[in-house]
């Protein structure tokens, strides 16, 4: 199994900021994608890098992001980040 600690997310949570996804620490060589998600489990098209700038539609929902980490021998890992209200 691919060792690995939860992602974090730091920033401002406010429209038109933009937060930042720390994945956590992976198994050395471990491919890690990033999707950003509103209200915990609707996916934020697009928004699929490592940053984020808070959309309008952001507005008074829950932001987190969503980390696949993945490496050859190996099952693919999902973790979930820290949620944040914007404002």
């Amino acid at each position: 199994m691919l060792a690995n600690t939860p992602p974090r997310i730091t920033g401002t949570a406010l429209v038109g900021r933009k937060m930042t996804a720390d994945p956590g620490n992976w198994t050395p060589g471990t491919t890690v994608r990033y999707q950003w998600l509103r209200e915990d489990s609707i996916r934020i098209t697009g928004a699929t890098s490592r940053t984020y700038v808070l959309r309008p539609a952001d507005r008074r929902k829950i932001v987190s992001v969503r980390v696949t980490g993945s490496k050859p021998g190996y099952r693919s890992v999902v973790n979930y980040s820290n949620v944040r209200p914007v404002k």
